[in-house]
């Protein structure tokens, strides 16, 4: 959707801003950009003069009257790169006595260097437009705006049309959905604010206004009661299914090649498992309890080269890939992502450690590759390698094109509508696959090397067929998501890294 959007431009390419519990912010809240208003309303050129203080205007309240009664409809994110550090700024709290009576400074060490890396503007969407005076009003208040979060993030607020890519999902509940959940202002949360400000700027009673040898620190949190949460959603992309939704970038400080991710994922697999402990979620462990039907996919772990991402800029010589998958709770996911904020080292085959360089960052996988090229098809190259999920089925004149078609049938099971459950539901599957226009256009075996190097577990009496081929999804996935397919898609191998072929060069084949 499209509509009247408050963009915000940030000069620096970087956003600064942190939570009530120190953490940092990712994207600026709704409440935010409303108390960001209210501040340029209260001093800006605008602002109405009484004696030596600056009050808003009755057009600015109204105009944040109005954002208060109705929060956008939806959202407009770039990516995004958090920026950790290891600077740290010493802030000044106040005068402490030590044991000995002497009087000593308390200083608070702080992150100084964190910051999220926009590769965009951010924009709040509504639908409908708001009345002319408010429109105007919103127009001259924007010039006024000097920065959304720390002074360090300076910000270029305007008045215009943007392209959603989340909108606000009002029946979201705190266990299920996905998305990002900001927090956004109620009626009465002007008010709110203006009462706490003409309360911390009071006249202090001589009582209380003097020097003491022994200060503690002074602390005022901003009222939450006219304050609560919206879940904004990602907007789903041509309406085709995705596998998995988000991902976690988790940089490190190794370069692990193509032959030894499969045992790199299952190092970090079990990593993340031991993190989270007793009473891992099964789309983790991948163990679900009998009797149970198991999705198409849970958590998959894929290591990404700086090849593999040469459309973006990452310091990092490998980025361990944690892809969350779609219908999981609110809940699980939740404690896959804290497992990865945790995973500070990862100690992975042959005595080798990896180290995590910055914080993990989450971005959407259903987006996640640049758009082809005008004049270009999307095709699929899997790396490093991939192998069947399956023995051939018996009596069945089966071919690679087939097996392959399987593993991708396998991968969008929830889109094709076979029951996994009925006799030769492997050849119904591939042939579901291939009705959606799934296709190998090469394959080629790889017969050299040790092809256990591509799964992580083999059956007695399997053979281990690894392959590299180029494909097409046909209808099945959108050109930018991110997947993985065959038997080790959940750990290191199938990996689809995108190839985009000339319209000509394709006709002439």
């Amino acid at each position: 959707m499209t509509g009247f959007a408050l963009l915000a431009e940030f000069p620096l390419g970087t956003y600064r801003a942190h939570l009530g519990d120190g953490d940092i912010d990712e994207v600026p809240s709704v409440a935010r950009l409303h108390s960001a208003f209210l501040s340029a309303a209260a001093a800006g050129a605008s602002a109405n003069v009484k004696g030596d203080e600056l009050t808003p205007d009755k057009a600015a309240l109204a105009a944040l009257e109005w954002i208060e009664n109705r929060p956008p409809d939806a959202m407009s994110l770039p990516e995004r790169v958090i920026n950790g550090g290891n600077a740290v700024a010493h802030r000044d709290l106040g005068i402490y006595a030590s044991h000995d009576q002497n009087i000593l400074r308390r200083r608070l060490p702080r992150i100084a260097t964190e910051s999220v890396a926009l590769a965009g503007s951010i924009a709040w969407i509504w639908e409908e437009d708001p009345p002319t005076d408010v429109r105007a009003t919103l127009e001259r208040l924007c010039p006024d705006v000097s920065h959304l979060g720390s002074a360090e993030s300076p910000v270029r607020l305007r008045v215009g049309e943007a392209q959603a890519s989340h909108r606000r999902d009002d029946n979201a509940d705190l266990f299920t959905g996905r998305g990002i959940d900001l927090s956004r202002p109620f009626a009465g949360r002007t008010a709110e604010l203006q009462s706490e400000y003409a309360n911390s700027h009071r006249t202090p009673k001589g009582g209380t206004d003097r020097f003491v040898k022994s200060e503690g620190e002074i602390t005022s949190l901003a009222s939450q009661v006219c304050i609560g949460a919206a879940r904004f959603s990602p907007v789903s992309v041509s309406g085709l299914l995705s596998p998995w939704p988000s991902v976690i970038m988790v940089p490190l400080d190794v370069d692990i090649e193509p032959a030894w991710r499969v045992r790199w994922a299952v190092r970090a697999h079990r990593a993340l498992v031991a993190l989270v402990g007793d009473g891992a979620p099964a789309l983790l462990t991948g163990s679900y309890p009998e009797g149970t039907s198991r999705p198409a996919n849970h958590v998959a772990i894929q290591f990404l080269g700086p090849q593999t991402l040469a459309s973006r800029v990452l310091d990092a010589p490998t980025t361990l890939a944690v892809l969350l998958p779609a219908d999981a709770t609110a809940a699980d996911l939740g404690l896959v992502a804290r497992a990865a904020e945790q995973l500070l080292v990862l100690n992975g085959p042959g005595g080798r450690r990896a180290r995590r360089i910055g914080k993990p960052y989450e971005m959407a996988a259903d987006t996640f590759w640049p758009v082809p090229p005008a004049g270009h098809t999307r095709r699929w190259l899997t790396v490093p390698a991939a192998v069947p999920d399956t023995r051939p089925p018996r009596r069945d004149n089966w071919s690679m094109q087939d097996a392959i078609a399987l593993s991708v049938g396998l991968v969008f099971r929830d889109a094709l509508d076979v029951d996994v459950r009925a006799p030769r539901w492997q050849v119904a599957l591939a042939s579901a696959a291939h009705e959606r226009g799934a296709s190998a256009e090469y394959v080629r075996m790889l017969t050299s090397g040790d092809p256990t190097c591509y799964v992580h577990r083999v059956n007695p009496g399997s053979v281990v067929r690894p392959y590299r081929a180029v494909l097409d999804l046909g209808e099945l996935s959108s050109p930018q998501a991110l997947i993985a397919i065959g038997q080790s898609r959940h750990l290191g191998a199938g990996l689809l890294c995108p190839i985009d072929v000339a319209e000509a060069t394709r006709d002439t084949q």
